[in-house]
């Protein structure tokens, strides 16, 4: 418990400096809005994707709330517990957030998850 309570720390700090933080391996003890992150769900909203067992890592894109209330905002799963896109859309922009745990991928999902990140950082193409 006491590695967990100085990660959530950890955790608090970076998010207080920032907007957008993008977390992988946050082995979590439960899915999307766990109370693990009751302490920074005041302030930042949390996007997530996770799997269940040991090895199971998830990834998370912590966004500020005075931002996210100010856009659309859609989240994409492309691969569990490895692969979120989180979409934020204004009148006049998009911005295209992703976090990507990409140990051990195998080439071919490799490749369709640059693709898929070539086509938001290119949308005219």
């Amino acid at each position: 418990l006491e590695k967990c309570a100085a990660k959530l720390k950890l955790l608090g700090k970076q998010l207080n400096k920032s907007d957008v933080f993008g977390v992988q391996e946050t082995h979590a003890n439960l899915g999307p809005g766990a109370s693990q992150f009751h302490c920074v769900c005041q302030h930042h909203c949390v996007f997530s994707s996770w799997a269940c067992g040991v090895a199971a890592g998830g990834v998370s894109i912590f966004i500020r709330k005075t931002i996210v209330e100010r856009c659309e905002v859609t989240m994409e799963e492309l691969l569990p517990a490895r692969v979120i896109r989180v979409k934020l859309a204004g009148a006049n922009f998009v911005l295209w957030l992703w976090c990507i745990h990409n140990f051990e991928l195998q080439g071919s999902v490799a490749r369709k998850v640059a693709r898929l990140l070539k086509a938001n950082l290119n949308p005219c193409t």
